[in-house]
């Protein structure tokens, strides 16, 4: 079972670690109650933001995100063909319609005195 948290920035890091384990322990419980094969393994995905600062904060905190031993491309590949038992999986994806946090064309607007 693959229980999959999407973050497009941190707030609190230990409510959202503590949140995700929650639900990585009570996976199994949740499959039986709703009729599913039980799991052979519960694993947890974070998928981040694509940013420089989310990649700081989990450089930052490495300690935290040992756990998701399986990361980036790897993540992604296994994703396609499971294979081994991971303790979690995490990569980066940019968020959809931007440029990697870039302004494109820089064009800067400013209104005159009688606007607004």
């Amino acid at each position: 079972m693959l229980i999959v948290e999407v973050k497009s920035r941190f707030g609190d890091l230990q409510e959202t670690l503590g949140r995700l384990d929650v639900k990585i322990r009570t996976g199994g419980v949740i499959a039986r109650q709703l009729q599913w094969p039980r799991p052979e393994q519960v694993v947890a995905a974070l998928v981040l933001a694509e940013d420089r600062t989310t990649r700081r904060v989990v450089s930052r905190h490495e300690a935290l995100f040992r756990g998701f031993d399986v990361r980036g491309r790897t993540a992604l590949r296994y994703l396609r063909a499971p294979e081994g038992r991971p303790d979690g999986l995490l990569w980066f994806e940019p968020l959809p319609d931007s440029d990697h946090g870039r302004m494109r064309g820089g064009h800067r607007v400013q209104l005159g005195r009688d606007a607004g």
